[in-house]
């Protein structure tokens, strides 16, 4: 399950490996097709808000399989959801990028000052509480980065990598089924080019056709990111992060 994120070989909205010529030619205006390693990589690209509802109602028992999974704290902490593309970003740094944010995650099962974000985030109730939590989580990476590497960590892996994080954390096989239903609909999207381009045509501020992670470099983005995701998935019933794993987990378990 670990999320290398930027690092696909051959996808399609479907989650099956295709050829490009596989594609009807009157749908390709909705992929964004690029040659990766002799392979075609295709991006989704929805024209509107209900494409991606019917495509997340359509996979939605699919989707949800995904929170199935049921993992030890350990085996959580020791790969909290980042792969090695995303960290190839910090160049030059003077610890290994991955090492300080494992250790950075290890953190919240002995660290008492850690330990607190795991209680309130358990008493949580409402999405707005959530939104200040990860924000608040987000800071707590981004001193622990500062202190390590002596630069502070840039805002768009700043808020992906706790995303990711707490995408993993909800597979915690001690977590009661009402407390892990309901953090599930709270998360939000680890926005990188994948989900970005997927929802670029419901966003009313531009989003770059070969926009990355690095997009989203503030919080105005950010926010106008996650209210659109959250729209759009209240319309289909399903919670937000149902569509990070539709553009990514479906589409690359075929590669993992």
């Amino acid at each position: 399950m670990q999320d290398g994120r930027d690092g696909c070989n051959w996808i399609s909205q479907e989650g099956e490996r295709v050829k490009v010529e596989a594609v009807p030619t009157f749908l390709r205006s909705t992929f964004v097709l690029k040659k990766k390693r002799g392979l075609m990589v295709i991006k989704k690209e929805y024209m509107n808000d209900m494409d991606i509802v019917q495509s997340l109602k359509k996979r939605k028992s699919l989707i949800e399989s995904y929170f199935n999974e049921r993992m030890t704290l350990s085996e959580i902490l020791k790969n909290p959801g980042v792969g090695g593309n995303t960290f190839r970003r910090f160049a030059h740094m003077p610890e290994k990028p991955s090492e300080v944010y494992r250790a950075w995650a290890s953190k919240f099962s002995s660290d008492a000052r850690y330990l607190k974000y795991v209680d309130e985030l358990f008493c949580i109730n409402s999405n707005e509480d959530y939104d200040k939590w990860i924000a608040k989580l987000s800071m707590s990476l981004n001193r622990f980065w500062y202190r390590h590497m002596g630069l502070e960590m840039d805002y768009a892996p700043r808020r992906k990598l706790p995303n990711l994080f707490l995408k993993k954390l909800v597979l915690w096989d001690k977590l009661k089924s009402p407390t892990r239903n309901r953090l599930i609909r709270y998360l939000h999207i680890p926005w990188d080019k994948y989900t970005l381009s997927g929802i670029r045509h419901c966003v009313e501020d531009r989003i770059p056709k070969n926009a990355t992670m690095g997009f989203v470099d503030n919080i105005k983005i950010y926010n106008t990111l996650h209210q659109t995701i959250r729209r759009i998935a209240n319309k289909a019933g399903v919670p937000p992060i149902y569509y990070d794993v539709l553009l990514w987990d479906l589409n690359h378990r075929n590669n993992k």
